[in-house]
């Protein structure tokens, strides 16, 4: 699959394009189990639990483009 261009000026509709974020099931959302410090799937460079938080509150309140 091709990655998300997450330059500043492109992240949200990136996330929102290729359906990373699922605001019905935030802890399902690609753009947070795929980096999560705690995945096995790959080698990229991943989230610090602090940073998958931020992540998955940000999905709990809606995916908004702030």
């Amino acid at each position: 699959g091709t990655a998300p261009d997450l330059t500043a000026a492109n992240a949200y509709n990136s996330i929102k394009t290729m359906n990373l974020a699922n605001t019905a099931a935030p802890e399902t959302s690609l753009i947070y189990t795929y980096p999560s410090p705690t995945t096995t799937m790959h080698t990229w460079k991943k989230y610090s639990a602090a940073e998958a938080q931020l992540v998955l509150t940000w999905i709990q309140q809606g995916a908004k483009n702030n």
